[in-house]
């Protein structure tokens, strides 16, 4: 869920915001990591919170300018500061990176207002890039391909002709399509997400 703080600027027809977000993960942010020796551990990656910046460019449709076609760019940088469920490490960290681009359609449901509701619906091609720490011990991530698809609603407000703030939530499935996972890296210390369900001597994660 992403709560957003836009500052938008626009003309008649071209619109374009900047947005700054608190991001919370959902219960399916999950990865597997590897544990101190490098077994594996069923466990996620302990995300607690995201801070978000991205540009969001949307182009009005037809006379009324309710139907709006819009791209953007997103980072994601996801952290926890100390994750109390691993019993190997008195201190672990993880920082997550999402980069996104999207493309989506937008409608817009009173444009002309000063107060103007909005909800869209798009796709996203993300590389994600996970890195953990134990201690003294580091793991870098490997950046992996993902494909996903967001939904957004929230509230235009126009401050004067030329711009306005916009107060809204979004929904992004940033790993929805292309998960893999690979047993083998869990004995390097360069690990990719491992975000699928996989077998491992014998045992599912």
């Amino acid at each position: 869920m992403f709560f957003i703080f836009q500052k938008s600027s626009a003309q008649p027809r071209i619109l374009m915001d900047i947005n700054f977000d608190f991001a919370k993960p959902m219960g399916n942010f999950k990865g597997y990591r590897p544990a101190i020796g490098y077994s594996p551990l069923n466990e996620s990656y302990g995300i607690n919170f995201g801070l978000g910046f991205s540009a969001n460019f949307k182009y009005a449709l037809g006379k009324e300018k309710k139907s709006r076609l819009v791209s953007g760019l997103t980072i994601h940088r996801f952290l926890t500061s100390s994750y109390s469920k691993d019993p190997y490490a008195s201190n672990y960290n993880t920082d997550v990176f999402i980069f996104s681009f999207s493309a989506g359609f937008e409608y817009s449901v009173r444009p002309s207002k000063t107060v103007n509701p909005y909800f869209g619906l798009g796709v996203s091609l993300n590389t994600i890039n996970a890195s953990s720490y134990w201690d003294t011990i580091s793991v870098s991530g490997k950046t992996s391909l993902r494909g996903g698809i967001l939904g957004d609603a929230g509230v235009d407000i126009k401050v004067n002709k030329s711009g306005g703030i916009i107060i809204g939530a979004k929904v992004h499935y940033a790993n929805l399509i292309g998960k893999t996972s690979d047993p083998s890296t869990l004995s390097s210390k360069e690990v990719p997400p491992n975000d699928a369900a996989y077998s491992y001597n014998g045992k599912n994660y």
